[in-house]
């Protein structure tokens, strides 16, 4: 049994010749793209990889991340998905705390693999996908040459598949463990909910470091032999004509790329008319841009809510009434209450934190047993998420407990951002706070407070982050004022700086730029 690996084997015994993949580069079809997995599996064994190992991945959506993910399953490893915006420092941490022994990336991330070789010693072989690779590191198409694996390892249910990494408050990140009953449970758990079927095509837009991507995405499509259409990166012109050629009939999209899509449509030259469904998550999906798409695509839209730690905590779907103002109603085999600061449940209606469990509730956190025992409480995973849920099960989040800003669909955690800027050395103290933004959701600005004497400008600060963050994670803006606000307690009253930010935001005229 190796439940991960049956999505992609049932479906290639079932529909060998239905096309599995799509994209500007080809297609593959089921047996096709079975093949080639056990091709890479096997020259994954010639590595020297067993089951338990960790073996990474830092792709965009080619063809090749799907190949290396099922590569991995197949020869019972736990595949750890890295965000290929991550700089040295970030990675070299991630695979550290994994004790990665292979990464597979690309051309684009090689970079940033080779800078952080020399700090990760459980390292062996980085894999190279889709180009020649140079001295010391291994070509894809050369590994997956040889004999292929010809049997699937035997994993059980509750072991590990993959990682996907997340951050708490403390901007230290997690690998959060998923294990194959999971991976095959909330594959199907999305089939069912939102009625796919073998005929469907799903537009993947999102990368696989994300599981709106990877499980919304590629998993559920190959869970019923429906097909996946690979878009490498979001790009918005690039997503219309990939719908007006491939012809997709449902789609993953965040917020801020739906309000793109909009932007960037020109009837004369887009058909998006095989689209039927967009399912969106990562951040609130609003009424008014619900009914932008509908006037201007004539699709229906669903919100989703759920964390890498929880999946489709709620969710809107067909033949479920809309609440305006409400994302849905719990997904299936969850159960959610909302509760105060002391674990008892609030009346309905009033606001507490969401806490859940259930077969979409993952295994916990890599190697922390403090803080998973922290998040799951008594068999409760405790969100972070503030939120209400109404008479009838509806769902509405309000606020995060926890400081995380989102934008564009991708977490940002302030405490790892400020680490950073406290290396600065003209920097005393400085914060990260989201301000709300109509296109992204929420801006990260940084809040500084220079040392006496001392002297830097916006442009320094946000170029020192850069170089060592993910660009998205870094300040778009910088505020400089003399002192930061405390708490009786001592902490930098970020609700007091998040209200001047948003007051200030309010009282600028419109098209002006943040100063």
């Amino acid at each position: 049994m190796n439940l991960g690996y049956q999505i992609l084997a049932v479906s290639a015994r079932r529909f060998p010749q239905h096309a599995a993949l799509l994209g500007p580069w080809g297609d593959l079809d089921y047996a096709q793209l079975e093949q080639r997995v056990a091709q890479l599996a096997g020259g994954l064994l010639r590595l020297g990889i067993k089951a338990g190992d960790r073996v990474a991945f830092m792709m965009n959506n080619r063809p090749e991340v799907v190949i290396a993910y099922f590569a991995i399953l197949r020869v019972g490893a736990i595949a750890v998905a890295v965000n290929v915006m991550l700089k040295r420092q970030e990675l070299a941490y991630l695979l550290n705390d994994s004790e990665t022994c292979v990464i597979v990336c690309e051309p684009a991330t090689l970079d940033a693999v080779l800078a952080a070789l020399g700090e990760v010693p459980s390292l062996r072989n980085i894999v190279l996908a889709g180009a020649a690779a140079p001295e010391g590191v291994v070509s894809l198409d050369a590994l997956a040459a040889g004999a292929p694996m010809p049997d699937v390892a035997e994993r059980e249910p509750d072991d590990i598949a993959m990682m996907l990494y997340t951050s708490g408050t403390t901007g230290e990140p997690k690998g959060v463990m998923m294990s194959h009953f999971w991976l095959e449970f909330v594959s199907m758990s999305w089939v069912n909910l939102f009625k796919l079927t073998h005929d469907d095509r799903a537009l993947v837009t999102s990368p696989f470091f994300y599981t709106i991507g990877l499980v919304m995405g590629v998993l559920a499509a190959f869970r019923i032999g429906a097909s996946a259409v690979l878009l490498e990166r979001f790009k918005p012109h690039a997503a219309l004509e990939a719908i007006t050629r491939f012809r997709p009939t449902t789609a993953n999209i965040v917020p801020t790329a739906v309000a793109q899509l909009l932007d960037n449509f020109d009837p004369a030259v887009h058909d998006v008319s095989s689209m039927k469904t967009l399912f969106s998550a990562g951040a609130a999906f609003s009424a008014a841009l619900r009914r932008r798409v509908r006037e201007t695509f004539g699709w229906e839209s669903y919100e989703i809510y759920g964390l890498t730690e929880a999946h489709m905590l709620a969710a809107g779907h067909a033949g479920l009434p809309r609440r305006e103002g409400m994302i849905g109603v719990p997904g299936a085999n969850v159960t959610v209450r909302v509760v105060d600061d002391q674990g008892r449940d609030v009346a309905r209606g009033e606001v507490g934190e969401l806490v859940c469990k259930g077969d979409t509730v993952t295994l916990g956190y890599w190697r922390r047993p403090q803080a998973t025992a922290e998040a799951y409480r008594d068999g409760w995973f405790h969100t972070g998420d503030l939120g209400i849920m109404d008479e009838d099960g509806y769902i509405r989040i309000v606020d995060r407990k926890k400081e995380m800003i989102i934008t564009g669909g991708a977490n940002i955690y302030p405490a790892e951002v400020e680490k950073v800027l406290a290396q600065h050395p003209a920097v005393a103290m400085g914060v990260l706070v989201g301000v709300p933004d109509e296109q992204y959701g929420e801006l990260p600005v940084a809040v500084v407070a220079l040392r006496p004497g001392a002297s830097a400008s916006a442009d320094d600060l946000i170029g020192f982050c850069r170089d060592q963050l993910a660009v998205f994670k870094c300040p778009r803006s910088v505020i400089f004022i003399d002192e930061l606000p405390i708490t009786a307690t001592g902490k930098v009253a970020r609700r007091q700086l998040r209200d001047q930010l948003e007051a200030r935001a309010a009282a600028r005229p419109a098209g002006r730029a943040t100063s």
